[in-house]
């Protein structure tokens, strides 16, 4: 199965959905305006067209995309589009081939899990039965699991450590015969998925199919055909598998919030496309947060522990950037549909565009004086042309001065911010905000100081000509007096004369007429006599129009110069644009008319008439506004900042620098947590920067000063995550860790990287990655943490060690405990199957980890491994007294009863390759046992004499 066309297409359908919003900028209607009910009412929807709208409702209001297929308008549109291919080069055709079986698309689809690869099943083509293909099929896409305002995705993510929810994909199969097309679904995943089990709900059982540990497919019968649901990416912990509100329950049966009516989602209804396709952007907000969460999930599987939290963090600020970026203040657009249809020999793209009351405002600026360009004079068809009667200048002037954003991002920062959020921004800034994005990101943009810079109140187009030695076109643009056409004269006169530019400008009023040709008169061109200005319109107006004869063309001398190889292009027609307005929705159409015939009218379609008086809420959100909701951005955005301050601190700094961030962020969390629809989000966001802080706390061994910064932000939001987590840190104590005075000689300043952490206090008690534990559990503990061997593992001596050792322990023990004590934790560890160890002590800048080779080894089969070319040195220790016995016994014959530093760096001076072991005695407390260990890492071995020292 080929997947390089695959993600053309993928990239194709990206950039059209990006690009779809700017060909519907936003308006606003004084008309007469109804409900979504009466909408219905006056759009006249046949009884087909109300099933579908109902079908659509069904969905809910969570999913970024909504799809609506159409079967029975699938051979037409097959048929438009197998002609429009047969246009297309050999090559390109093959690149753009869809999959031809149903099998194909599954294991499309299947690839897209990321669970297994994307190659088709073999068998028998398994047909669909009992499905009914009159009616349509109506797909709910990319249903993340938390939405809320801006901040509170991220805050939710970012609190919930492992458990990052699924998310959920729905599809609605009208059938004839439910139990026939369930069956027939059933056999088609069966070749793709594992049958996991049959789910127990109150309206009946369904059945599911695993793709994986995280994807999951299952199959909900019902009265009228079958629901698909799709889980994907589902990364949760072995506890939340097992609530009763388990992803699997709330995937096939959380309750779905009826959408809002918009002009958009009323498009969809209309039984003449043959797929529709609407986006939600406050979806795609959250979406991007879940998206964000994923891949930082992913990247810290593959760092050391010590860098978690710091990535984690700089995840977290990343996500929460772009939640703030993608904002509801200042929304211009609701939500866009776009459908696909076929009139005749013609196929034709429509988007509409559900316009806000800011969007609406703009667009009365941009219309209350909008230009008339004069019309062309030429009786000949020009190649292409283009018109445009929107005054974009006013359109820029208004909306700058309603610019609502209390903190605007300088635009090279927002230009940044853009290229680390991705794809979510990329679709959601031009889909929601159109005008004010482009005005942000304006200053961006390389300007020359010759250049004369300048937004049209309108403008006309034409193409005349296009042949390589003298190409002819014309333009002509209407700008406000201010203009100045005298630095654009002078920037003219400095190109070539072979291009034969000409310029004539004249005075219109209050504006000023630019005429500029190219190898043409441009006065010859346009009907100077001109048009008078026409009287604003907010029922319904034409605000731009493009129409390009792209069979002529294609056969330019100079585009079949620019085509690769033998590559030709032929027969695809005449290609026209055309946006209007009316009332609260904007409406463009995109028509290919194969016929080569100008196949638009300069009216719109009846319908969108009936579209732009419709009335519905707006922001549209998946939550109501509340007051809160500024409080919540106001405290991501100081969280956020912190963060980025963290990111390159040192260890020590970072806690004092996120108490900072909470003191800045502490009144927009309190305000935030006043309004019960920002409640829980302020919870959230608190617990998604409290969180990391205390852990780290912990790996520095400073439990208790976590337990208190849990217990003082549990208090102050009730949050169940901050407040389990302070009990359960309240039950591990705090210990005087040894400080030795020798350092390491190859890696003395470590800080504490381990997988898990062992603490034995002064009285004995073992803890466990902070949970308390036996000494006899210990080991199945690790062993069980590591999951299953892959297979017979050899072992080495007694300590675990070989080719297939994982997972690191990092060891601490109160500077007090004394080796008897210790002894039975060493050999609970010693015969794991773990690759690295490291003992903890305290040090100026706090805890820091000292590897050494093993957790304890018998001294009887060390000296079976000693090299003879190697001097060996033991260190022997009893109590607080320390002898030196083999190569260094002669130079220390008398034992020190201080373990004198100096010792040691003498020792290792003078013989550099020694192999140094430790054997304290049963008193020997640990802080004399880590000295000998520090001056003798990496390689110091601590031995025991069997007979001397307690067995297991």
């Amino acid at each position: 199965m080929r997947t390089r066309p695959r993600a053309r297409l993928s990239r194709l359908v990206s950039l059209a959905l990006a690009c779809a919003p700017a060909l519907t900028q936003t308006t606003c209607g004084g008309c007469d305006r109804e409900d979504g009910a009466s909408a219905v009412e006056a759009l006249g929807l046949s009884s087909r067209e109300r099933e579908t709208l109902a079908r659509v409702e069904a969905l809910g209001d969570r999913a970024a995309f909504v799809v609506v297929l159409r079967p029975a308008r699938w051979e037409a549109l097959g048929a438009s589009l197998s002609g429009l291919a047969a246009a297309l080069p050999e090559a390109l055709r093959a690149e753009l081939a869809p999959p031809q079986s149903l099998d194909e698309w599954l294991a499309l689809a299947r690839a897209q899990l990321g669970e297994r690869d994307g190659a088709v099943v073999p068998g028998e083509p398994i047909a669909l039965k009992g499905w009914d293909p009159a009616r349509p099929v109506v797909l709910a896409l990319a249903e993340p699991p938390v939405v809320g305002p801006p901040g509170a995705v991220a805050a939710a993510l970012g609190s919930a450590g492992d458990n990052i929810g699924a998310l959920r994909h729905q599809a609605r199969v009208p059938a004839l015969d439910p139990s026939a097309l369930l069956a027939s679904l059933a056999a088609l995943l069966d070749r793709h998925g594992a049958r996991a089990e049959s789910l127990t709900r109150e309206d009946g059982d369904a059945l599911r199919w695993s793709f994986g540990p995280s994807a999951w497919v299952a199959l909900v019968p019902e009265a009228d055909g079958v629901r698909i649901v799709a889980s994907t990416h589902e990364r949760v912990s072995e506890g939340f598998i097992g609530d009763p509100r388990s992803l699997q329950s709330r995937a096939l049966d959380e309750p779905a919030r009826a959408p809002a009516r918009t002009p958009a989602l009323l498009s969809l209804a209309r039984d003449d496309a043959a797929v529709g396709l609407l986006v939600r952007p406050w979806s795609v907000r959250a979406l991007g947060s879940w998206l964000g969460a994923v891949e930082v999930a992913r990247a810290l599987e593959y760092v050391t522990p010590d860098m978690r939290d710091r990535l984690a963090a700089r995840g977290l600020e990343i996500i929460l950037r772009g939640e703030l970026l993608m904002t509801d203040e200042g929304a211009e657009v609701d939500d866009v549909a776009l459908s696909l249809r076929v009139d005749g020999d013609a196929l034709i793209l429509n988007a509409v565009s559900s316009v806000s009351d800011r969007g609406a405002a703009l667009l009365d600026a941009g219309l209350a004086r909008r230009g008339a360009p004069p019309p062309l004079a030429t009786e000949a068809r020009p190649l292409a042309e283009l018109t445009l009667t929107l005054d974009l200048d006013a359109l820029a002037g208004a909306a700058s001065a309603a610019a609502e954003r209390p903190t605007e991002s300088d635009a090279r920062e927002l230009t940044r911010e853009l290229a680390e959020c991705g794809i979510a921004c990329t679709l959601y800034l031009p889909t929601r905000a159109p005008v004010d994005t482009l005005r942000r990101l304006a200053p961006a943009l390389p300007r020359d100081p010759d250049v004369p810079l300048a937004l049209p109140r309108s403008a006309r187009a034409a193409l005349l000509k296009l042949d390589r030695a003298r190409p002819e076109a014309a333009l002509a643009i209407e700008f406000s007096s201010s203009f100045d056409a005298e630095k654009l004269r002078a920037l003219l006169e400095r190109a070539p004369r072979e291009l034969g530019l000409q310029l004539h400008t004249e005075a219109r009023g209050d504006a000023t007429l630019a005429l500029l040709g190219l190898n043409v008169d441009p006065r010859a061109v346009f009907d100077l006599r001109g048009d008078a200005p026409r009287e604003p319109s907010r029922e319904l107006v034409s605000i731009g129009r493009a129409r390009v004869e792209l069979d002529a063309l294609a056969a330019a001398p100079t585009v079949r110069a620019a085509l690769p190889g033998s590559m030709s292009i032929k027969g695809l027609g005449t290609l026209t644009a055309e946006t209007w307005r009316s009332g609260q929705v904007l409406v463009s159409e995109l028509r290919l008319a194969r016929d080569g015939s100008d196949a638009s009218s300069s009216a719109p379609p009846a319908w969108v008439r009936g579209l732009g008086r419709v009335a519905w809420e707006s922001p549209i959100r998946a939550s109501p506004a509340s007051p809160g909701d500024a409080c919540l951005a106001e405290a991501a955005r100081a969280v956020a900042e912190a963060l980025a301050a963290q990111a390159t601190a040192a260890p020590e700094e970072r806690a004092r620098m996120t108490y900072a961030a909470l003191e800045e962020a502490e009144p927009g969390l309190r305000c935030a947590a006043e309004h019960e629809a920002t409640r829980a989000a302020a919870a959230s966001l608190r617990a998604a920067v409290v969180l990391p802080m205390t852990r780290a706390l912990v790996r520095a061994w400073r439990p208790d000063e976590a337990q208190a910064a849990l217990a003082r932000h549990c208090e102050a939001s009730g949050a169940e995550t901050l407040c389990d987590r302070a009990k359960a840190l309240a039950r591990v104590p705090s210990v005087a860790l040894a400080r030795p005075r020798t350092r390491c000689p190859s890696q003395g300043g470590d800080s504490v990287d381990a997988d898990h952490r062992v603490l034995v206090t002064g009285d004995g008690r073992v803890f466990y990655d902070e949970e308390e534990t036996s000494v006899a559990e210990l080991a199945a503990r690790v062993e069980a943490s590591l999951g299953p061997p892959p297979g017979p593992r050899p072992r080495l001596l007694d300590d675990g060690f070989g080719d297939q050792a994982e997972g690191s322990v990092a060891l601490a023990f109160a500077e007090t405990t004394t080796t008897a004590a210790l002894t039975p934790v060493l050999l609970a560890l010693a015969g794991a199957r773990l690759r690295e160890f490291s003992i903890v002590v305290d040090g100026d800048s706090g805890p820091r980890g000292v590897p050494i080779a093993a957790p304890l080894r018998e001294r009887r089969a060390l000296d079976a491994l000693l090299d003879e070319e190697r001097p060996g040195i033991t260190v022997a220790l009893d109590g607080d007294r320390i002898a030196f016995e083999g190569a260094w016994q002669a130079a220390a014959p008398t034992p020190s009863a201080t373990p004198n530093p100096s010792l040691y760096e003498s020792a290792r001076t003078l013989f550099p390759d020694a192999d140094f072991v430790v054997r304290p005695t049963a008193a020997t407390p640990w802080r004399a046992v880590a000295e000998a260990l520090v001056a003798t890492c990496p390689n110091g071995q601590l031995v025991r004499d069997a007979p001397a020292m307690p067995d297991r």
